[in-house]
């Protein structure tokens, strides 16, 4: 009895083996599939991401470029405007007012678009971006846009309230339709002579070479991680 127990016992401890190799075998094979499943979700997810990052990015490029377009149209229509009043004779009316139009004109409309860099970053995702590089520009664009908006948040304000000031001094009216400036007349030797006119188209001035700073750093972190977005697609 005792060998044919021991027999016994040996038969049984080895179909238990078995089946325990079997089952762990099992939940290894289902954890395998899982863990293939999510990794191709993840790569569908990544390419997803890319792929709007692309768009976010041509987007942003546009407008930032039309963006830097005004804001220097600006600057320079305030230099020629601060020149002609300091030094000489002053120009004919229309361009004094073309300048005034220029200076008052600015990019505060524009925005990026960063729908998916800032899901990217807050939602913990840039992890499906495979690429590290990538990954540490995608975290340096964000950084540089954070940085670029809280100048142009600071300046905005202020170059509103000094449109107001100009608008105080200025016919509108007369700039925009040259056609009714008898209506609407400005008396330009007056304004050479003001010296709040002056401040506040320096004013002007500055709030354009900020918002100008401010963009082109955007500008600069969009080119590198559009440059390396690139790099890490061949």
């Amino acid at each position: 009895m005792t060998g044919e127990g021991t027999a016994w016992d040996l038969s049984l401890w080895r179909r238990l083996a078995a089946e325990f190799v079997v089952i762990v075998v099992g939940v290894l094979v289902a954890l395998g599939v899982d863990a293939a499943r999510d990794a191709r979700e993840d790569q569908i997810r990544g390419a997803a991401y890319l792929q709007q990052l692309r768009a976010d990015l041509s987007a942003t490029a546009d407008g930032v470029a039309d963006a830097i377009a005004v804001d220097r149209r600006a600057r320079e229509g305030a230099d020629r405007l601060l020149e002609a009043l300091t030094s000489g004779p002053l120009p004919p009316s229309d361009s004094l007012a073309a300048w005034v139009l220029s200076t008052t004109n600015s990019s505060a409309s524009f925005y990026p678009t960063m729908g998916t860099v800032t899901a990217l970053v807050e939602s913990g995702e840039l992890r499906l971006l495979r690429d590290e590089r990538l990954r540490q520009y995608v975290l340096e664009y964000h950084s540089s846009v954070e940085g670029a908006l809280r100048i142009v948040d600071a300046v905005d304000p202020h170059m509103w309230r000094t449109l107001e000031r100009l608008g105080g001094m200025l016919s509108w009216n007369a700039l925009i339709r040259p056609e009714e400036a008898q209506r609407f007349s400005v008396d330009w030797a007056s304004l050479a002579a003001d010296r709040d006119f002056h401040g506040a188209i320096y004013d002007l001035r500055l709030a354009a070479q900020n918002r100008l700073f401010a963009l082109n750093s955007l500008r600069g972190g969009l080119e590198a991680l559009s440059e390396d977005l690139e790099r890490s697609s061949r």
